[in-house]
């Protein structure tokens, strides 16, 4: 194989694998990049509409604090359902994005939009709460539907008593009855002042630290109600009091246990976290719906940081592989040159400074040290085209030596070839002793030693 054939074959064996490779290369770059680049796309869009819900469900918090500060500005329901509705929708959207991954993220987009539901439906409760005293301060609905009717019985019944003895003259026949009814009824009063006091305190002040004290004065007033009542009780045995005095005794300390009792259970929720069901809703459910959302939506955009953070590193090892590709080529490209110079070296300059040494040599007609050299189709032309000069160098040679020797017409030996015989037998005759002859004819000579 020729020298040339050698390097078109690899030359071409080479570049068609660099240009396979640059291409497949290239292509699978490309569309690593393009699927990588849509996948950033879809990413960012979708941290958006995170971000989106995020803000949505922020400002609806704030609206729903504003409206509990000033509930007459009916705005903040407004622009509160506004901001929930749009998370809604930011929600449906992005479950219903093109590039989202619903089995990763499904059961999380489920869990939102049930935890706003439940979030919006706990609202609508706290707006309704809000407006409704006895629904916002459950001791004020004991207070007015328990205790009232009970304490307007209380008084209903000592202020009959009173007139009825004022009215038939026992005020003055037994002044002890009247000044017990009569300070029973200021001991009713004072109590109901104080348990008064001691709501507004509660619901409004919030000073915890006043409640103990009207507790103990409301508990000495109706010690000393009972006290008088007993006592009434006691006269009543003995049949000093009349008909309608005798059932206000009794109808006072019915219902002033059943006042009591309301007022033993508003105590028990004034110290516990039910007395303001608002305040309630909001810490025991509104507030950790809230988290629940956000810490959903973390989950989300934790994901989705994720998701951004590996398609960043497939880009950079896409980016990396045209590199390597762009070296590899360039590698490729110096081994080439390399091996080309190596080669012609190995293949054609020594093997040609070789045959010209042998050429320059006295043993030139050693044919096969020049063979050894020509292993190439180069050197072996070479090699030829140095026989075939030869060749014909020595054919030349002898047909202008048997020109000079003989003649051009007859084609017979002519004098230069017969004193060129002479001598040569002159000079054999000196050196070996031998005889020596010369026959001359008209026609022909010859000479014998």
């Amino acid at each position: 194989m020729s020298l040339r054939t050698r390097f078109i074959a690899f030359a071409l064996i080479l570049g068609s694998l660099l240009v396979i490779g640059t291409f497949i290369s290239h292509f699978s770059s490309k569309r690593a990049s393009e699927n990588a680049f849509l996948q950033l796309s879809f990413v960012s869009e979708q941290s958006s509409l995170i971000n989106s819900i995020s803000t949505s469900i922020i400002n609806a918090n704030r609206y729903l604090n504003l409206y509990l500060l000033a509930t007459d500005q009916e705005i903040y329901k407004i622009e509160y359902a506004d901001n929930i509705n749009t998370a809604q929708e930011k929600i449906q959207q992005l479950q219903q994005h093109s590039g989202f991954d619903k089995i990763k993220h499904g059961q999380t987009i489920v869990q939102l939009q049930k935890v706003i539901e439940q979030l919006n439906k706990e609202v609508k409760a706290l707006f309704v709460i809000r407006v409704n005293p006895n629904l916002q301060y459950p001791s004020m609905d004991i207070a007015f539907n328990q205790m009232q009717p009970s304490g307007n019985t209380v008084a209903g019944a000592i202020d009959i008593a009173v007139k009825e003895i004022e009215s038939n003259g026992q005020m003055r026949s037994d002044p002890e009855i009247y000044q017990t009814f009569f300070h029973t009824q200021q001991i009713w009063t004072s109590l109901i002042s104080e348990f008064r006091i001691y709501l507004a305190n509660r619901m409004g002040s919030f000073n915890e630290a006043g409640l103990k004290e009207h507790e103990i004065n409301i508990e000495s007033y109706y010690i000393q109600l009972v006290q008088n009542m007993s006592y009434l009780k006691i006269l009543d045995r003995k049949n000093k009091l009349d008909f309608e005095s005798s059932n206000a005794v009794s109808e006072v300390l019915t219902h002033v246990h059943k006042w009591k009792k309301g007022f033993n259970q508003v105590t028990e929720i004034h110290h516990s976290k039910y007395w303001r069901t608002d305040s309630l809703m909001m810490y025991d459910k509104i507030i950790p719906l809230t988290d629940k959302l956000l810490s959903h939506l973390d989950l989300l955009e934790q994901s989705f940081k994720e998701q951004n953070k590996n398609i960043v590193t497939r880009l950079t090892n896409v980016s990396k592989n045209q590199d390597t590709i762009l070296l590899s080529v360039i590698l490729f490209f110096i081994i080439y040159i390399l091996s080309t110079l190596i080669s012609i070296e190995r293949m054609v300059f020594k093997p040609i400074a070789a045959i010209a040494n042998i050429l320059k040599s006295k043993d030139i007609n050693d044919h096969n040290e020049l063979q050894k050299h020509a292993k190439t189709t180069e050197t072996r032309n070479l090699v030829n085209a140095y026989k075939e000069m030869q060749h014909q160098v020595v054919t030349r040679q002898k047909e202008l030596e048997h020109q000079t020797l003989h003649d051009e017409l007859t084609k017979l030996p002519n004098r230069i070839m017969l004193r060129d015989r002479i001598d040569y037998h002159l000079s054999l005759y000196k050196r070996k002793k031998n005889k020596l002859a010369l026959f001359s004819t008209s026609y022909a000579w010859h000479i014998t030693c």
